[in-house]
């Protein structure tokens, strides 16, 4: 049998991953998703560690807070009217306006919706007249209330709704296939498979 090594073992240094680490500091899974995210290895490893050690303060630095308290404070790289994303430290990304809420009030209870009580998706303002906690059912009210639906554009601009996403969601994991759900609903396989995988209306909880 071949001697072993005494050698202590090394580990990913991803914030939350135990996996054995590469000659790169990091292990296999994390050096593609290194690559794919950000090309350039040092910075991207440079994120990964900045983010560990103060995501906060790396996030509220992204937030726009010049209007003041009462103000909209909109993500800095959102598009008018889209949702902003970023990603939680050693997890995947999330939009903008939950990671805000979570940050000033904590942890979001199970099934609880962030709805924009001042009906601006880019906004990350966690004061009162801006963000709030609401069920499913609520934050669609809340939608539907407004005109929009969860990627803020006007419905007559979608075949879609809350409703009926979460059909398209349930059927499909019941094994229909992603082609019968597009026809029955009037849009394209790819689309019905973004929303499956939540790459579309990624807000709307099953």
């Amino acid at each position: 049998m071949p001697p072993t090594s005494n050698a202590p073992k090394r580990f990913c240094s991803f914030p939350g991953c135990g996996r054995k680490h590469n000659s790169q500091g990091l292990c296999a899974a994390h050096v593609n998703m290194r690559n794919r995210t950000n090309g350039a290895p040092l910075t991207a490893l440079r994120k990964v560690r900045s983010h560990s050690v103060d995501f906060a303060q790396w996030f509220w630095s992204n937030v726009d807070q010049s209007g003041g308290p009462t103000a909209c404070w909109p993500w800095a790289t959102a598009k008018p009217g889209k949702y902003g994303t970023a990603r939680w430290p050693g997890s995947r990304n999330d939009v903008t306006h939950r990671i805000a809420y979570e940050l000033a009030h904590g942890p979001i209870p199970e099934g609880m919706f962030v709805c924009h009580e001042c009906d601006n998706p880019p906004c990350c303002n966690p004061g009162p007249g801006h963000l709030f906690l609401g069920t499913n059912r609520e934050n669609i009210a809340d939608m539907v209330a407004k005109g929009r639906n969860a990627h803020g554009n006007a419905y007559p601009q979608t075949k879609l709704t809350p409703e009926v996403v979460v059909e398209i969601r349930r059927r499909a994991a019941a094994g229909e296939t992603h082609d019968a759900l597009g026809r029955e609903f009037g849009v394209c396989r790819v689309n019905v498979t973004r929303v499956v995988g939540r790459r579309l209306w990624a807000q709307v909880a099953d």
